[in-house]
């Protein structure tokens, strides 16, 4: 199998737009592609290209594609680039992501083959040794001692041969990088010809198959949810439905939150890593609340109220929080959709009330 990049061209742009397609389809955002392929062309190919694209290729046929374009470090005086997208077709998945060439894996392919030179070696020397010594001819130590450096060959080239499996080494130093999951390419840390760094991972792959969502929720919550309550999560106008996995026995001692889990499906078009807004119903329940910002609800005596427009005047309102997300809290009971609240000066309300 032979796996090589190249520039796209402008004659690659029918298939360009194709693989954007494909890949809008796999994210299953096909009715947000609206891009006209001759306009698009024009912005890659044109007199001043705002990006370009790099065409993955399985012996010779294309699978997959990397769209970026370049930056500039005011700091560090120097460019760099922002990899916009980068898609492989689906029935290509699975194959490698980087050849990397590695000292590390010549030295243990050297120290592999000089044990596999010794090894014939030291099991005819530990055999004669180990019958003179049956016969009385040498010493019984002599023979323990060819036993023992029979082992110690045995022992360095099964390690030498395991440390080349895990890295997937093959005896010329060559590492082929293999994603252990199914997934998508998050990110690349490193360049074709470039150094691999030891201080991060030259791919992250996102598991994509199902999304985990870390959720800090207020502590009035705790002893109210467990594991398997609906969760009803929304980000950018979508909203899908998963269920809470765990649910923290305390509270975190820096942010005073209950921490806890959710799951949703991989396939519900959320971008990972981008905040979301959840509500947790009670099992059975269909509850319809309304977003206020923070700001606008206080605690008087243990209980959250909000201050709502009544005329011309103000009132206080008992209120149920039902969730807070993103600096809004949910409302789920004693707030009307259409009331007036306040969402400024409520500290100088709450202390006029309180000397009422």
């Amino acid at each position: 199998m032979s796996i090589s990049t190249r520039a796209a061209p402008p004659a690659d742009m029918p298939l360009i737009a194709s693989l954007i397609r494909a890949l809008a389809e796999y994210e299953k955002l096909s009715h947000e592609v609206r891009f006209d392929e001759a306009v698009l062309a024009q912005k890659l190919f044109g007199s001043r290209p705002y990006a370009e694209v790099l065409i993955g290729e399985v012996d010779g046929e294309a699978r997959g594609f990397a769209l970026f374009f370049h930056n500039f470090s005011t700091f560090e005086g120097r460019p760099g680039i922002y990899l916009e997208d980068l898609f492989v077709m689906p029935e290509a998945r699975g194959a490698v992501l980087g050849v990397v060439k590695a000292a590390e894996s010549v030295q243990f392919s050297g120290a592999m083959a000089r044990s596999q030179a010794e090894l014939p070696v030291a099991q005819a020397n530990a055999a004669r040794l180990s019958q003179l010594a049956k016969e009385g001819v040498i010493a019984p130590s002599r023979a323990e001692e060819a036993v023992a450096n029979l082992r110690a060959v045995q022992a360095t080239l099964a390690e030498n041969r395991r440390l080349l499996a895990l890295g997937g080494a093959s005896r010329d130093g060559t590492v082929t990088l293999r994603s252990p999951i199914a997934g998508r390419v998050a990110s690349v840390s490193v360049e074709t010809g470039g150094a691999v760094s030891t201080d991060g991972a030259p791919f992250v792959v996102e598991n994509i198959a199902a999304l985990r969502l870390d959720l800090q929720l207020p502590q009035r919550l705790a002893g109210q949810l467990r594991p398997g309550m609906p969760v009803a999560v929304e980000q950018d106008g979508r909203r899908v439905t998963g269920k809470l996995l765990s649910v923290g026995a305390s509270l975190d001692p820096v942010t005073r939150s209950l921490v806890a889990r959710a799951s949703v499906a991989g396939d519900a078009g959320l971008v990972p890593g981008k905040g979301v807004t959840a509500i947790i119903e009670a099992a059975g329940e269909t509850t319809k609340g309304v977003s206020v910002p923070r700001t606008a609800v206080a605690n008087v005596d243990g209980k959250d109220v909000v201050f709502v427009r009544d005329g011309k005047n103000f009132r206080r309102q008992v209120v149920k929080v039902a969730g807070e997300s993103s600096g809004r809290m949910v409302i789920g009971s004693g707030l009307d959709a259409h009331a007036q609240v306040v969402t400024k000066g409520v500290a100088e309300l709450k202390a006029i009330f309180a000397g009422a």
